[in-house]
């Protein structure tokens, strides 16, 4: 009587087969995965510039200022805050592809960057320097 499967041997064999396969396949996906988030890093680019161009025209074609200070001078805003209201989301400001948050460093004005640590560092000034 003769059974109808596989032997141990032909199924090592296909498992084999799979393992070399997929051991050769993993280093193609994590170069494309790694692809996609470098065009998702560069599409966010292009919607802070396109955020940055409607912001001119609604302003007679002048930039926002690089940084001005509450009146009473305890908290300053950049640019960023400026063209938040032409931008999609907060995390366009996140490059997903950045091994840290360099994005946030120096930018406590980004909502999306107060939570990563934007507030924590030692030589950010959240208010202006004193005159002597």
């Amino acid at each position: 009587m003769k059974y109808k499967g596989f032997t141990l041997i032909e199924l090592l064999v296909v498992i084999a087969i799979i393992a070399i396969l997929a051991a050769i396949l993993f280093p193609v996906f994590a170069q494309s995965r790694e692809k996609a988030r470098t065009t998702s890093c560069l599409s966010n680019m292009k919607q802070i510039g396109l955020g940055r161009m409607m912001y001119v025209q609604d302003y007679d074609e002048s930039f926002p200022r690089n940084r001005f200070y509450t009146p009473d001078g305890t908290m300053y805003y950049t640019w960023r805050t400026s063209i938040m209201p032409y931008l999609k989301s907060e995390q366009i400001w996140k490059c997903p592809s950045a091994s840290f948050s360099r994005n946030c460093y120096d930018w406590p004005d980004v909502p999306a960057c107060q939570s990563d640590g934007g507030d924590d560092h030692p030589g950010l000034q959240r208010h202006p320097p004193q005159v002597p």
